[in-house]
C-alpha cells in the first residue's frame, strides 16, 4: 500500500485541529487547575473559619438550651424536657468534637481543650444533680450550683475561643487580599488569551469546515424530512471533510432502512407498556388488600381488653357504670363496622377514643389520669387511617400503666398547623425497651411475645398511607413513651 506524504499528512486537517486543541487545552487546563487551588484554598479557609465561628456560637446556644431544659425537667417531671435536655448536650457534644480537629492555632487548640473538659466535667456535675432530684438533698443543690458555675467557665471559654478566631482571622486578611488578586489579574490574562484562540479557531473553522458542511446541512434536512431518494454529495477531496461527505452517502442509506425497523420497535414497546399498565394496577390491588389485613388484625385483640371491662362491671353490681361501658362498647364496635373504609376523618377517631377512655378510666379510677388538648383550629379536612389513636393509648395502659399502683398520666396533644397536623400521645409509664423498640420500628416481631403487635399494626398502616416518616416513637425504660403522628390537610373543611 503507498503511504500518505509528510506533506499530505501535515495539511490534515484533523492533525491541525489538534495541535491548536491541544495547546490551547493544556494551557488553559494548567491554568484552570492553578486557579481552582487558589481558589479552594480561599474558599476552604473562608468556609471553615466561618463555620467554626457558626459551631462556637452554637455550643454557647446549646448549653443555654440545656441550662432551660434543666430547670423546665426539675420544675415539672416532664419527661418530655428531659428528652429535649439529652437532645441538646448531645448535639454540643457533636459540634464541639467536629471543632476540635479543625483548628491548628496553638491557643485555638488550647481553648478548645479546655471547652472539652469542661463539658464533661458539666456532665458528670449535672447528670449527679438529675439522680438526686426527687429527694433535693444538699448534695443535689451542691452539684446543681457547680453545674451552673461550670456552664459560666464554658461560656467564657466560647467567647475568649470565637475572639482568638477573629484576631487569627485578621491577621490572615492581607494574605487572602493579595492571593485573591493575583488570582484576578491571571483570570482577566486568561480571558484575552482564550478570546484570541476563538477568533482564530473562528476563522478557521469558515474557510476550512463551515462551507463544506452547508453542503451536508442540506442533505441533513432533506434526511429529517423523510426524503432518502436524494443525490450523494460529490466527494471533492480526500481529507477529512471528504471521507466524512462519503459518510453522509452512506448514513442516508442506513437510515431509510432504520427507519422501518423503528416502527417496528415502537410497536412491540407499546405493547410492553400496555403489560407494565396492567401489572402497576394488580401491585395496587395487593397494596390495598395488605392494608385490609392489616385492619382486621387490631379487632380481636381490642374486643378482648375491652369486653374484660365490661365483665368486671357486671360482676361489682354497678348498674349505671355498667349501663354506660355498654352504650361506650357499641359505640366502638359500630366504629370499628365503620372502620373497614381506608380513610375517616380525625375528629371521629378522637370521638372514638373519647369512648375507650372512659372504659378504661371505669377499670383503672384515680391510678390513671387522662387528658386531651388541642392548639389551634383545624385548616382543612384531615383524615387519618381507623383505629390508630386508640391502639397507641391501650399499648400505654396495658404494658406502661398495668403495674403502676398510682401517678399514671396519659396526655393527647393535637395541634393544628398550617400545613400539617400533629398528634402526640405521651405516659409516664414503663417504657419500652430498647431491644422492643427497635423491632416495632423496624417491623420485625419477637417470638412468643405480642406487646408489639398494637403498635406493629398501627405503624404498618400509617405509613402505607402517609409515608415513612408520619410515625415516631421514643421511649426510654422508667420515664415513659411518646408516639408523633404527623398528618396532612386534604382540603377544605
Amino acid at each position: 500500500m503507498k503511504k500518505k506524504p509528510i506533506k499530505d499528512k501535515l495539511s490534515s486537517v484533523t492533525l491541525k485541529l489538534n495541535i491548536l486543541f491541544l495547546i490551547v487545552v493544556t494551557f488553559v487546563g494548567v491554568f484552570a487547575v492553578f486557579v481552582n487551588n487558589k481558589n479552594t484554598q480561599i474558599m476552604n479557609s473562608h468556609i471553615d473559619n466561618t463555620e467554626s465561628y457558626y459551631n462556637v456560637l452554637n455550643i454557647r446556644n446549646g448549653m443555654g438550651k440545656c441550662l432551660e431544659k434543666f430547670d423546665d425537667f426539675i420544675d415539672t417531671g416532664a419527661l418530655s424536657y428531659l428528652i429535649e435536655y439529652n437532645d441538646n448536650m448531645q448535639a454540643v457534644r457533636e459540634t464541639l468534637y467536629g471543632l476540635k480537629y479543625k483548628r491548628d492555632d496553638a491557643k485555638e487548640v488550647s481553648l478548645v481543650s479546655a471547652l472539652e473538659k469542661s463539658l464533661k466535667s458539666y456532665n458528670n456535675e449535672a447528670n449527679t444533680a438529675l439522680g438526686k432530684s426527687k429527694n433535693k438533698d444538699q448534695e443535689y443543690f451542691e452539684r446543681y450550683h457547680r453545674s451552673r458555675e461550670i456552664s459560666s467557665f464554658i461560656n467564657n471559654y466560647c467567647d475568649e475561643l470565637l475572639n482568638t478566631m477573629i484576631e487569627n482571622e485578621i491577621q490572615k486578611k492581607d494574605e487572602l487580599i493579595n492571593q485573591r488578586n493575583f488570582v484576578l489579574g491571571m483570570s482577566l490574562v486568561m480571558m484575552l488569551l482564550t478570546a484570541a484562540a476563538a477568533i482564530f479557531f473562528a476563522l478557521y473553522f469558515n474557510f476550512y469546515i463551515t462551507r463544506p458542511m452547508n453542503k451536508m446541512e442540506k442533505m441533513a434536512r432533506g434526511i429529517a424530512a423523510g426524503n432518502f431518494g436524494m443525490a450523494d454529495i460529490k466527494v471533492e477531496s480526500q481529507d477529512e471533510m471528504g471521507r466524512l461527505a462519503g459518510t453522509f452517502n452512506y448514513m442516508k442509506k442506513k437510515v431509510g432502512q432504520t427507519v422501518n425497523l423503528l416502527n417496528e420497535k415502537a410497536e412491540i414497546e407499546q405493547k410492553l407498556h400496555n403489560e407494565q399498565v396492567r401489572n402497576f394496577e394488580q401491585l395496587t390491588l395487593i397494596k390495598e388488600t395488605k392494608f385490609q389485613a392489616l385492619q382486621a388484625q387490631i379487632n380481636p385483640h381490642f374486643l378482648f381488653n375491652t369486653l374484660n371491662s365490661i365483665s368486671r362491671a357486671i360482676t361489682l353490681g354497678k348498674k349505671a357504670e355498667g349501663e354506660m361501658l355498654v352504650n361506650a362498647m357499641s359505640n366502638i364496635l359500630r366504629y370499628n363496622l365503620y372502620g373497614n373504609s381506608k380513610m375517616v376523618s380525625l375528629k371521629k377517631e378522637l370521638d372514638i377514643l373519647y369512648e375507650y377512655v372512659a372504659i378504661q378510666r371505669f377499670r383503672f379510677g384515680n391510678r390513671i389520669e387522662f387528658s386531651e388538648k388541642e392548639y389551634g383550629t383545624p385548616k382543612g379536612y384531615v383524615k387519618i387511617p381507623p383505629l390508630i389513636l386508640q391502639p397507641l393509648v391501650e399499648n400505654a395502659i396495658t404494658h406502661g400503666m398495668e403495674n403502676k399502683a398510682s401517678g399514671g398520666k396519659i396526655g393527647v396533644r393535637v395541634r393544628y398547623g398550617l400545613k400539617h397536623v400533629v398528634i402526640v400521645i405521651v405516659d409516664n409509664g414503663s417504657g419500652i425497651a430498647p431491644k422492643m423498640l427497635e423491632h416495632i420500628l423496624s417491623g420485625r416481631k419477637i417470638d412468643n411475645d405480642d406487646s408489639g403487635i398494637g403498635l406493629n399494626n398501627v405503624r404498618e398502616r400509617l405509613q402505607i398511607f402517609a409515608g415513612e416518616n408520619c410515625f415516631k416513637l421514643k421511649s426510654k425504660v422508667g420515664f415513659g413513651t411518646v408516639a408523633k403522628i404527623v398528618l396532612t390537610y386534604e382540603g377544605e373543611k
